[in-house]
């Protein structure tokens, strides 16, 4: 199940059957707790929120653009950095 809506408040939480062997994607990456997230993580879920993504898009940006390997432990922890310190999107 994936969340790509930028909606924030007034998804039919209830209704979208979270559960043990689903997974959850929100392609949102801050705030990383989403309320998809947590009513996902709740009901048992394999939950992922969206900065996995974001890194991994930055990481293939990375690689075309100097021809090397991607640091992605340090790109996710940037990121990681980043977003603690309030500077989302």
């Amino acid at each position: 199940m994936i969340n790509a809506t930028p909606a924030r408040d007034g998804l039919p939480l209830d209704r979208l059957g979270f559960g043990p062997g689903v997974v959850a994607v929100d392609m949102v990456y801050a705030p990383p707790d989403t309320a998809f997230v947590a009513r996902a993580r709740a009901a048992g879920a394999d939950v992922f929120d969206g900065l996995g993504m974001l890194v991994h898009q930055a990481a293939l940006a990375f690689e075309r653009w100097t021809g090397r390997d991607a640091p992605l432990v340090a790109m996710r922890a940037g990121a990681m950095e980043a977003l603690a310190r309030g500077h989302a999107g």
